[in-house]
């Protein structure tokens, strides 16, 4: 499933001027449980090509958790970059 990106302007000091930034909502299934995880890489189109970026192969990651309980990450997993929690309401 594709979600259109809006940019964001401007870019905060400090970052890289070339750099551009997006906005982005993901649809998450009404059904998707504690613990579930969403998975998803992006894909940049311009007039130059296509570009994807999947966080250097592992995807991104929105985990599922309750607001509670907090999420621990599943185990042979981390929190590294790419990764982030949602909480469950």
């Amino acid at each position: 499933m594709d979600a259109p990106a809006v940019p964001l302007h401007p870019a905060p000091a400090g970052t890289d001027p070339l750099a551009e930034r997006y906005s982005f909502s993901l649809s998450v299934p009404p059904s998707l449980q504690e613990g579930s995880a969403l998975h998803f890489a992006i894909c940049y189109r311009s007039q130059e090509g296509e570009y994807w970026d999947n966080n250097g192969g592992r995807n991104y990651t929105l985990r599922c958790c309750s607001s509670a309980g907090g999420c621990p990450a599943p185990p042979g997993t981390y929190g590294g970059p790419g990764t982030a929690t949602a909480p469950l309401h």
